[in-house]
């Protein structure tokens, strides 16, 4: 007997020592698995944080700029500047920039660099590089348009000997083909776009024009011009009267009929605003009230003591006044961890590049910008906060109606409470009252969205759905339930998870009636069917 004992606690020992090992191979296992799932979530987000700074790069590709326009005399001479902005640190201007002077819409000249176009000696901000040119007034009066071509390295092809094919480098950075395309098919409005369209943008830069108005020294016939308007209610609209046959300093008056006032250019309230007559601008200035058509019509007089000559013909322009409802219609919310977009333009005042736009959490400025599209990352903490959107057109406050069955006109300034996303059912195989064979694959999508666009979508996990099914004498008819959370293979989102169930269990060939009953989070739906037997 004592031997038999000792036997059984010898293969006992090697029992425990047994569950012992295998206890030992799960943790590793269980430690492996977390770590790789861990590697994989930090793997996403840095290929996340890839296509944004990819994005960033390409929408915000230098560019050329030409400010202001110009007023000279026939024969006259002057100093233009040309600024390419926007260059990175390794960027360069591997074309110099190139001026092309058009008149009646012939190019009747260029001016090149090194030979008429220089550097600039006034040196610009960082990422700006300047040049200089001097044009004369020699082809006699009229309207000149100069036109400034560059281009830049930005988007440029680098051989890869290693891998035998060429990266793309953006600014200082070098990416794969596939890095670039992965990033432009995920923003809805790049999606497709060739990458070689970057590359050529880069190599070749929006051109930008100055726009140069020659005049005769004397007595040429003074005339006006203005070009139609469209502008919104409430909003303080300008319209500038271009003046021919002389310089704008020797306009001495103009009167207005139809609304409205002319204002001098060293009128503190022109936007164009100069303390030098010569080179500033007359404007028609007016604020309207209600919306529709205006007629107005304006004429001029100068102090050239050049008899008819000094006085205009009357000029009449068309002024389009709107009610300002928002482009699109407002969000209905901002909800933690989602991204937030917003149109801020509204009608009538339609030139999208004029708006800018600050975006305050609880009274605290976080980010701004231009353009009519206000984007913003809310961020998981801000759950409870106030969001509010601060608007401007042309640094000004505008009027908003909100839609179409506003009546009271309120200041652009955009208030949200956030809140949590919500969770959402949709895609349902099945609806209230819908009759179905028993055997029928049932299906739903679960998840969970404030704004539900792609970025902005999150799976429901399989163990928070609950699905029951029960005939009206309270048979239990549900068989099988299978989640299939969904995830988007090239950009890793979440998709909804896509809910399916089979049912058993005997029904009337002329029907019976069940109720269908779905659980998750907030989420709490019944829906009566009628199953039949197939």
């Amino acid at each position: 007997m004592a031997q038999t004992a000792d036997h059984y606690k010898k293969y006992q020992v090697y029992f425990f020592l047994y569950l012992a090992v295998i206890c030992e191979l799960l943790i590793i296992i269980v430690e492996r698995d977390d770590a790789e799932a861990d590697l994989l979530m930090q793997q996403r987000l840095l290929e996340e944080k890839n296509r944004k700074i990819i994005l960033e790069l390409l929408k915000n590709m230098p560019a050329v700029a030409a400010a202001g326009d110009n007023q000279l005399k026939v024969g006259e001479e002057r100093k233009f500047t040309i600024n390419v902005k926007g260059l990175g640190e390794e960027d360069e201007v591997t074309t110099p920039p190139e001026v092309k002077v058009f008149k009646d819409g012939l190019e009747i000249s260029s001016l090149r660099y090194p030979e008429q176009i220089e550097d600039s000696v006034v040196h610009g901000a960082t990422g700006e590089r300047l040049y200089r040119f001097t044009w004369s007034a020699d082809n006699g009066p009229g309207t000149y348009e100069l036109w400034v071509q560059a281009g830049t390295n930005r988007v440029s092809l680098t051989p890869d000997i290693d891998q035998g094919a060429a990266k793309i480098k953006v600014g200082t950075l070098e990416f794969s083909r596939k890095e670039i395309r992965t990033a432009l098919d995920s923003d809805p409005e790049l999606k497709g776009t060739p990458v070689e369209h970057f590359i050529e943008q880069s190599e070749n830069l929006n051109p930008d024009k100055f726009i140069v108005e020659v005049v005769s020294e004397e007595y040429d016939q003074l005339q006006i011009q203005a070009d139609p308007l469209v502008t919104a209610v409430g909003f303080p609209s300008f319209n500038e009267i271009k003046v021919r046959g002389t310089t704008v300093d020797k306009i001495s008056n103009m009167n207005i009929l139809g609304g409205g006032v002319a204002l001098r250019p060293d009128n503190p309230r022109n936007p164009f605003y100069s303390p030098d007559p010569e080179r500033g601008k007359w404007v028609w200035s007016n604020t309207y009230n209600e919306p529709g058509p205006q007629t107005v019509t304006v004429d001029a007089r100068d102090s050239r003591a050049a008899g008819p000559k000094s006085v205009s013909r009357p000029i009449s322009f068309n002024v389009e006044v709107k009610q300002p409802y928002l482009a699109r219609r407002k969000p209905f919310g901002a909800f933690a961890g989602e991204f937030f977009e917003m149109y801020v333009n509204v009608a009538g005042l339609e030139n999208a590049g004029s708006y800018k736009w600050s975006i305050e959490l609880d009274g605290n400025e976080v980010t701004n910008g231009t353009g009519n599209v206000v984007k913003y990352k809310v961020p998981e903490d801000a759950l409870g906060q106030s969001l509010i959107i601060k608007s401007t057109y042309s640094s000004r406050v505008y009027q908003v109606l909100i839609d179409s069955a506003s009546e009271s006109l309120s200041t652009s300034e955009f208030l949200f409470n956030v809140t949590a996303p919500v969770d959402r059912i949709g895609s349902q195989s099945f609806a209230n009252s819908g009759e179905y064979p028993i055997n029928n694959v049932f299906q739903f999508v679960a998840a969970r969205c404030g704004r539900c666009i792609s970025s902005n979508i999150e799976n429901i996990q399989p163990s928070d759905i609950r699905v029951e099914v029960e005939s009206e004498d309270g048979q239990d008819l549900l068989d099988e339930v299978q989640v299939i959370p969904r995830t988007n293979p090239n950009t890793g989102e979440d998709q909804g998870s896509l809910v399916k169930f089979w049912l058993r269990g005997k029904v009337s060939r002329d029907g019976s009636e069940a109720t269908i009953t779905i659980r998750f989070g907030s989420v709490n739906e019944r829906y009566t069917v009628l199953l039949y037997q197939e």
